[in-house]
């Protein structure tokens, strides 16, 4: 009787002590934040491997306070592995705060039921002798209850069943707040179940619909499943349609090529069968044939002497042919000869515009001299004459001059020719001053530059060079003949040549206003000025190896055969000269020259020419430039071939057979004479149009 009681007014006491406590379910979820922070903590202090495998929070007064507290069981061990044991925690509310007072953690497994009138009431699991560590099979019901000294002590379910009665009905029919509210909740609870069965019909009616909705999507689907079956087996049907239809086609096609092969092989069968009659008629008439020579030797020879008389006739023929087909190609080459020759000096004579009245017709001021400092710029007199040049120097160049020349070409092209060999002569028994590059204007302003790049010192020889004042004479005498003088410091063209560069073009802008600076310098820096050295500065330059460590490169000595210079002015140059307002007189150098020279280039070993002797033609050696022009025009004359010992400018020498030798002009621009290169096809790179500088080959045989 007293368990029914119970039964039936704890979810009654429930009720209401969750009435008069709304705020427990925020305290638990406070509770089991501190829970989850705190307890897997305290259980690594038991087990390493010790984590929560299950908890449960549950809502009561413990300390028969009138408020709720908190209880949260948990079951604890190893991971994705059984339970170990099982434990909880108690924490008691302190002015809405849930406060950790303590811990239960007994020798047994159990599992909280819930909690009413401070007792917890929970279900105490116990191994049976016999039984698996997964299945205990001992189970007996237990409360335990909080005895206000931070522990929670165990009591058998029975000896609490006559207090928890007593006391729980004491409680109910003395609060008058529970009885109103138990008069309330009958209230409520019989208007919740009329509002219930008037849904549960509702539910009954909807429930009724979505079954009939149901039946008919399924009837749909049903004919949707059917529809695309048939549509399947239709596809199907076509597709095996088409299969049979190609294989049909397919089997057709090879009948045809097969009957298209028999007709092939029957025509070839014909066409063997004729050619064998033919083979066989031939040998028939080759036999006629012998028969009747046999038969008739006199006869045979009758024609064969006719037959020789023909041939002899007909090389008397070929031969007049050829001789005076020779001697009309022979005219046209020399004809065409003289028209090219003309032709080039006439572009020479126009390109470079040497005029005997040609006089410096730009304004001067806006060029600003400097004397002091590389870049070293002095300009003409305006109205000076200018002095004609020959590109027929040495071209003996320093270290750097070859690779800014290229530079200079190749940013100034389109408005400027670019030459490495000029010459300008002074006087019979002189050597002539070489520019070490020359820029003349290609517009209808009379612009000739000087460019120079000095150097301290001689690499090989260690000689000091221009110091301070040595080219004072030579450059007076460009700028008294109508030449700008531009000289840089080899250190500036090997750290800044696009800055070199620049200088040159605005040079050039500040002489002609319309000139268009190229794009690529907009955005480049002023050149960074050096001062003029002395000989004390070149000296000690020398001692150091400066040029040696700014260039790193070691100098090597080179020899280079030396070409005497015609230092005697022509008639042209006389005039020019007589029209010249000097402001210097320089000086006569000598015009002996030293045995072997030098200059500036990375060493290379020479190798040694290879001569080959043929006694069917004429060999020569390179220094008879003469000899060697000559086989080579006898060679353009008479269509021959030509082999050659050859070295080309990275001096490496190999041995060429040249075939189609022509002359070419395409040097001409660069200085060159006309006849100085030629061309042909070279067998050993097999490449058309392979040119050659006569100066260049070691030996030369014509192949007859």
């Amino acid at each position: 009787m007293n368990k029914i009681l119970i039964l039936y007014l704890l979810p009654i006491y429930c009720f209401s002590q969750t009435v008069l406590n709304s705020n427990s379910i925020e305290i638990a979820k406070k509770a089991e934040i501190k829970f989850n922070r705190d307890v897997p903590t305290y259980l690594k202090t038991i087990k390493k491997y010790a984590v929560i495998q299950q908890q449960a929070t549950f809502i009561g007064d413990l300390t028969n306070d009138g408020i709720d507290d908190i209880l949260i069981w948990y079951t604890w061990g190893p991971k994705n592995d059984i339970s170990h044991a099982a434990g909880a925690r108690f924490y008691k509310t302190i002015n809405g705060k849930p406060v950790y007072t303590s811990d239960f953690n007994p020798q047994y497994r159990f599992s909280v039921e819930g909690i009413q009138n401070n007792t917890i009431y929970a279900t105490k699991i116990m191994y049976a002798k016999g039984d698996d560590r997964c299945c205990p099979s001992i189970k007996n019901e237990v409360a335990f209850y909080y005895n206000n000294k931070t522990n929670i002590i165990e009591q058998r379910i029975s000896e609490l069943n006559t207090t928890l009665t007593k006391s729980s009905f004491i409680q109910i029919i003395q609060n008058p707040f529970i009885i109103l509210t138990l008069i309330i909740l009958l209230f409520v609870l019989g208007f919740a179940i009329k509002i219930q069965i008037k849904k549960y019909k509702i539910h009954k009616l909807e429930k009724a619909e979505v079954e009939e909705e149901r039946l008919i999507l399924k009837e749909l689907e049903e004919e949707d499943a059917k529809r695309k079956a048939d549509e399947i087996y239709y596809r199907k049907k076509e597709e095996k349609r088409l299969e049979n239809l190609a294989k049909s086609l397919e089997s057709q096609r090879k009948r045809k090529e097969s009957i298209e092969r028999e007709q092939m092989k029957a025509i070839l069968e014909q066409e063997r069968i004729k050619k064998e009659a033919d083979r066989k008629e031939k040998v028939r008439l080759e036999n006629e044939k012998k028969a009747i020579k046999e038969a008739t030797k006199k006869e045979k020879i009758r024609l064969e002497n006719e037959r020789k008389l023909e041939i002899l006739q007909e090389n008397i023929e070929k031969k007049h042919r050829e001789k005076i087909a020779k001697r009309k190609t022979e005219k046209q080459k020399e004809q065409k000869s003289n028209e090219i020759t003309n032709s080039v000096k006439q572009s020479v004579d126009d390109s470079l515009n040497f005029d005997l009245t040609k006089r410096v017709n730009f304004a001067t001021y806006n060029i600003i001299e400097n004397t002091s400092q590389y870049p070293v710029i002095k300009k003409p007199q305006h109205n000076s004459i200018i002095r004609s040049f020959r590109p027929e120097g040495n071209k003996r160049k320093g270290y750097k001059e070859a690779e800014f020349s290229e530079d200079i070409q190749t940013v100034f092209e389109d408005d400027f020719y670019v030459f490495d060999n000029a010459m300008l002569a002074i006087e019979q028994g002189t050597i002539p001053y070489e520019p070490d590059i020359a820029m003349v204007s290609k517009s209808g302003l009379n612009i000739f530059i000087d460019i120079e790049i000095d150097e301290p010192y001689v690499g090989v020889s260690r000689k000091l060079t221009h110091c301070v004042p040595n080219d004072k004479l030579r450059d007076t005498f460009f700028t008294d003949r109508g030449w700008i003088v531009i000289r840089f410091s080899e250190y500036q063209v090997h750290h800044q040549p696009m800055q070199c560069l620049n200088q040159i073009a605005l040079i050039i802008a500040a002489i002609e206003p319309s000139y268009n600076i190229p794009s690529e310098f907009e955005y480049i820096d002023n050149i960074v000025k050096e001062k003029c050295w002395d000989t004390t500065q070149a000296s000690y330059w020398e001692r150091t190896n400066y040029r040696e460590n700014y260039l790193n490169h070691t100098f090597a000595p080179y020899n280079e055969p030396y070409k005497p210079l015609n230092s005697a002015l022509t008639e042209k140059e006389l005039r020019e000269e007589r029209m010249v307002i000097s402001h210097s007189i320089p000086q006569p150098k000598k015009t002996t020259p030293p045995p072997k020279r030098t200059y500036q280039k990375p060493y290379t070993q020479p190798k040694k020419p290879i001569i080959e002797l043929n006694p069917r033609v004429n060999v020569f050696s390179k220094n008879d430039i003469k000899k060697v022009e000559l086989l080579v025009d006898r060679a353009i004359n008479e269509g021959k071939n030509i082999k050659i010992n050859y070295t080309n400018y990275n001096f490496e020498t190999t041995t060429r057979v040249v075939s189609n030798v022509k002359y070419t002009s395409d040097f001409i621009a660069s200085g060159y004479r006309y006849g100085e290169h030629f061309q042909g096809y070279c067998h050993l790179k097999d490449r058309e149009d392979c040119s050659f500088k006569l100066e260049r080959i070691n030996s030369i045989e014509l192949i007859l």
